[in-house]
């Protein structure tokens, strides 16, 4: 079974004063996030690995694959995993520099997903998924 581990911080934790405080992303990373990756874990093992054995962001994009019985918490703890990490990979002590390129990737996000939309909505069911967070943009068209 895929067993998820809270990932490091690739920067101390009082490395983003004065943006955002010490105590702030010791309590983001080692509680709030460390919960997402125990729930997710406790999920995952309810099931057989045979149901998830790619990594998190596979299983995310096609949810049909897992039991219907754990979807919503895998979506749930998942996506909460999955948008925490990408959360701490995209800060950094250089600040300015991230708010733009973060601000840039949601804006093509949302030009591409409302082109997608705009092209395949009349023709095709069009299911978004939702996880917490706001850092994760994905959609995921039906074909058939």
């Amino acid at each position: 079974m895929v067993k998820y581990e809270l990932p490091r911080l690739p920067y101390g934790y009082d490395e983003l004063e004065p943006h955002i405080d010490t105590q702030t992303m010791e309590i983001h990373h080692q509680k709030h996030h460390q919960a997402y990756v125990d729930g997710l874990n406790k999920t995952l093992a309810k099931i057989s690995s045979e149901f998830h054995p790619q990594y998190i962001t596979s299983v995310l994009f096609d949810l049909t694959a897992i039991p219907e019985s754990v979807r919503s918490e895998v979506n749930f703890f998942g996506g909460g995993f999955e948008n925490h990490k990408l959360f701490w990979e995209t800060m950094t002590p250089k600040m300015k520099e991230v708010l733009v390129v973060n601000w840039v990737i949601q804006l093509m996000c949302i030009l591409i997903t409302l082109k997608i939309l705009k092209k395949n909505f009349q023709t095709k069911p069009c299911p978004l998924r939702v996880v917490d967070g706001v850092g994760l943009c994905s959609i995921k068209l039906l074909t058939k």
